[in-house]
Parts: structure tokens; sequence; C-alpha cells
């Protein structure tokens, strides 16, 4: 029998990389069976996490499908959400849906540490879609938006809408990596009982986890975004802040002064809120603590700011970037909230009282 240079456990301890897998077999470094495992937990990982997010997207609408009396109404809004949805995707990210719809996704550039998050569908890969999205993106809203046809059908086809993750063959395999993690923990030296709690805050796994979640950004980003820098980025292709349009020498004390424990948050210093609005890059501003947990206030607030040309922008999805890389919540967290959705009802949601309040603010400096 052959024995070769790497080994499935060498992929699980991380000492060899997702991307050199296939010039490792070719130079016979690496066996084929071992290639094969690699490719199946990686994949399975993949189509679970989408299977499973689509699974909690279905019973959170059915929750509320179930009591309604009004099923049609709500099932007619959802799906124009959805579609809504799907259309702004496929005009903000071209490359992602032409890629997503020919099945070039990022599934084989997982890691070991990275695979239990999906398939335990972690909030953590949930927040990372709702900063940056990706082919899952795609992937979850296509299939959900096919399982709500069905139910506006009253279910007439025999066979559910469903993904392939579900499946017994898939559950199976499920077993099969989980046994194999098994050997992982055993290689990692730690209690068996304490693994899966504290598996992020294992040094190997969160530097990995960490490192490929940037990779990923970037990779996303560079994936469709050859232009020359805007007001969103930097030369170097970082982040900067919001830029004043008017004289912000004069302007910024006073907005600051009529927002300090209003709308910010005490600790506040007026430097710190001239660097969220000078253009300055990410490494060189403190995001501002809004005031409160309210979405839909802080994203009418900046609204407000771009319609009466005191700041640029189109709120796009390297606009929302910008909003949850300047802002951040009074605990300090940042907002987890898909502005895109906020933007659609915040006419809606937020109070009359709170729109006329920022109204008059904004109408110092119009």
């Amino acid at each position: 029998m052959q024995e070769y240079e790497y080994t499935f456990e060498d992929w699980l301890k991380g000492e060899i990389k997702s991307e050199d897998l296939v010039s490792l077999v070719e130079n016979k470094r690496l066996g084929e069976n071992d290639f094969k495992r690699i490719r199946s937990d990686q994949s399975f990982a993949y189509s679970n996490y989408i299977a499973m997010h689509l699974q909690l997207m279905k019973l959170a609408f059915y929750r509320r499908y179930e009591h309604s009396f009004a099923k049609e109404d709500l099932l007619s809004q959802q799906l124009k959400a959805v579609e809504e949805a799907l259309k702004n995707f496929k005009a903000d990210n071209p490359m992602l849906y032409w890629e997503a719809i020919n099945g070039i996704d990022n599934r084989y550039k997982l890691t070991p540490p990275f695979i239990p998050f999906y398939l335990m569908a972690s909030p953590l890969i949930d927040e990372f879609e709702e900063i940056m999205p990706t082919h899952i993106s795609y992937y979850t809203k296509s299939n959900f938006f096919r399982w709500l046809k069905w139910l506006k059908e009253d279910g007439k086809n025999d066979t559910e809408p469903s993904f392939d993750g579900f499946s017994e063959e898939a559950r199976n395999e499920l077993d099969k990596i989980n046994q194999r993690f098994e050997r992982l923990k055993q290689l990692d030296s730690k209690r068996m009982d304490d693994y899966i709690q504290d598996l992020y805050n294992l040094p190997f796994v969160k530097e990995r986890v960490t490192k490929l979640m940037a990779e990923q950004a970037v990779s996303t980003l560079s994936n469709y975004s050859n232009e020359q820098p805007s007001y969103n980025e930097s030369s170097k292709g970082e982040f900067i802040s919001y830029v004043w349009q008017d004289d912000h020498k004069e302007e910024l004390p006073k907005l600051y002064k009529l927002m300090k424990d209003k709308y910010l948050h005490k600790n506040t210093t007026l430097k710190q809120f001239k660097a969220v609005f000078t253009g300055k890059t990410t490494e060189n501003f403190t995001p501002i603590k809004w005031h409160d947990t309210n979405a839909y206030e802080l994203l009418y607030f900046i609204m407000q700011l771009i319609d009466s040309g005191n700041i640029d922008g189109s709120l796009k999805r390297m606009d929302y970037i910008k909003l949850k890389a300047c802002f951040i919540k009074p605990n300090g967290e940042p907002f987890t909230t898909d502005f895109k959705v906020v933007k659609q009802k915040v006419k809606e949601e937020l109070s009359a009282e709170k729109q006329e309040a920022i109204d008059e603010l904004i109408s110092h400096f119009c």
C-alpha cells in the first residue's frame, strides 16, 4: 500500500491548505481517497448550512402563516419581498449571481475549524452574510422563493421543494463527519465535554476562522470591484468614513452639539464624531455609539443626511457596510440588522415623532 506525505488528518490539523489539495494529489503527496474525504466534508458542510438555514426561514414564516387570518395576503407580501430581494441581489452582485447559478462558490475553501460553524448553522455565518453577501445569500433566497411559490399553490405538487442537505443520505454523511471530528478532538487533546462549548476559543480555530473570513471578504470584493476607488474606499481598498460635503469645520461641531446626549452615547467626543464625517480610513476612526439599538432611527438619520446633500451616498450594499463600520450599539456591539430590509419599512416602523425630530435636526444644515 502506497504511503503519502500527507493524510486526511493533516488537513484536520491545519497542516495543509485547502487551496493546495489539488496540486498535492497531482504530485502524489496526498492520496486520492483522502482527497475525496476532504472534498466530501467541505461540500456537505456547505450544503448542510444552506439546508438548515432554509429550514429556519421556512419555520419562521410558517409560524406567522399558520396563525394568520389573511394567509393569501401574507403569502403574496412575502413572495413580493423575496422576489425583490433576489432582483436586488442580481443587480448589486452580478458576478456572485453568475457564479451561484453556475455552481462556482466557496465550498472547497472551507477549512476544518470553519466547518463546524456551517454544520451548526452558526449565527456567526449569518452575521458574515449580512455584512458581506456571498453565494449562500442567493442559494437560500432562491430556494425560499421556490418553496413560497409551492405553498401558494396549496402544495399541489406531490413533493415539497427542499434542499438535498436534508436527505437521509445527507444525514448519514453528517454522522460520518461527526465521527471524524471526534478524531479532531483527540488530536487537539481537549476534554470532549468542553470541545463544542469552547470551539471558537481554541487558538488554532479562532486564528484560522478569522483569517478565512477575511480572505473570503477580500475575495468577494475583488471578484466584482475593479473600479477606481470611490468615496467608499481609500486607494488601498480600505473603507473610509462619511465625508461632510459643506464646511465641516463650522457645521460638524454644531451638529455634534445638537446630537450630544440625545442621539449619541454620552462618552462620544467631538474628535471622534468629526472623524466619522471627514473621510478617515477604518484604522483612523472609532465607531460612534448610537444612543440605543433602534436601527430604524439610525438609518433614517443617515437617509436624511444623504437626501439633504450633507453626505454623499446611494444606500447600496457598500453604504450599508460603511454604516455598520461607523456606528455601533450603545454596548459596543455591531449592528447586525439587514439595513436593506429596514430601509423598505423605515417610514412605517419609525414613529412620526422621531422622524420629525430628525427632520428638524437636519433642517439646520439645509
